[in-house]
């Protein structure tokens, strides 16, 4: 008899999961507490807390002996945390957090092979959960202990997300300096040197077609990198490269970039103009700084924000234009 799941979380992520899931052979339970597994995938750790620990959630509603199978980025703590209190509710969790090979991908969710997971959990969990892993993720590795699948995502997304804004800077270097033609040319060069992995070609592809839709949206990446901080706090690690990240990312977010893809980010290494066609707002990031209450602060004295130099026309607030010009200040 075909083991049957339920999917419970972002709702466009569970549509490609229960797809693939039924492709293989799978089927959809009515209820919560009729499953065989429940597959969860959650844009944040609030969101992941609630699906597990609310009243009528999952620890407390699904079948004694079900699979708890999570695709979310969290912290290893965390997944710990979440594993044991599974474990004394007779439940089966293994953690599997999803890995996005290629950001640019509209539909990144969709094909298997665009995805890749780490599992953790009980020898015998995991083993359990693998056909529905190879149903959702074109590779499996297993990771070992509870805590570590996360780890290893965690790791993964820092080298990634720094390896994004890498690609983006150095595009928009030669952009600002040799224009769009020979911005191509260089990514070119770069192909026939081998330099660059195949999802970084595909970001300067993105990035020259103004491709800046993807479903593995600036929301999503957010959130791994918060997780990746997040752990690297548990450990007093002070991790300043993603630290940036996390600054740039949540700079776009309050531009109104949350729901475009990581593309996207060139977009505040761009002028005004070439993000307003994009329905991104300077405006938002002066307002936000404003919000913060640090406008009446004396920038004189003050060697960070210290843009009111007579020889110096620069805007005197840290958002005032592209983060190109700003993070030149």
């Amino acid at each position: 008899m075909p083991q049957s799941f339920v999917f419970v979380g972002a709702t466009a992520i569970g549509q490609c999961v229960a797809d693939n899931l039924i492709k293989a052979g799978f089927v959809a339970a009515g209820e919560l507490s009729a499953a065989d597994i429940v597959v969860t995938y959650c844009k944040s750790q609030e969101d992941l807390e609630n699906v597990y620990f609310d009243g009528a959630g999952i620890i407390a509603s699904a079948r004694k002996g079900a699979l708890l199978i999570d695709l979310s980025p969290t912290t290893p703590a965390a997944a710990k945390e979440m594993a044991g209190m599974a474990q004394v509710s007779d439940l089966r969790p293994v953690e599997a957090p999803l890995y996005v090979r290629d950001p640019t991908v509209p539909d990144a969710f969709k094909d298997p092979d665009n995805l890749a997971l780490f599992a953790a959990g009980e020898f015998d969990d995991v083993q359990a959960a693998e056909p529905a892993l190879d149903a959702i993720a074109g590779r499996v590795e297993r990771t070992g202990e509870a805590g570590s699948a996360q780890l290893a995502k965690c790791a993964l997304t820092i080298q990634q997300a720094i390896g994004l804004v890498g690609v983006i800077e150095s595009d928009a270097l030669v952009r600002a300096v040799a224009g769009e033609v020979d911005a191509h040319a260089a990514l070119e060069r770069a192909l026939a040197l081998g330099t660059v992995p195949a999802w970084a070609h595909s970001l300067y592809h993105a990035i020259e077609g103004g491709a800046f839709a993807s479903t593995y949206t600036v929301e999503i990446i957010m959130n791994e990198v918060s997780c990746a901080l997040s752990a690297a706090e548990d450990a007093d690690l002070i991790v300043p490269q993603i630290e940036a990240v996390s600054y740039l990312l949540n700079l776009l977010a309050t531009l109104g970039g949350v729901d475009m893809s990581a593309a996207a980010v060139s977009l505040a290494y761009r002028d005004e103009d070439t993000a307003k066609k994009h329905g991104l707002d300077w405006n938002r990031a002066q307002e936000a700084y404003e919000a913060l209450g640090d406008h009446d602060h004396d920038h004189d004295d003050d060697d960070e924000y210290d843009f009111d130099d007579d020889d110096d026309d620069r805007d005197p607030s840290p958002f005032g234009g592209a983060f190109g010009g700003y993070s030149a200040n």
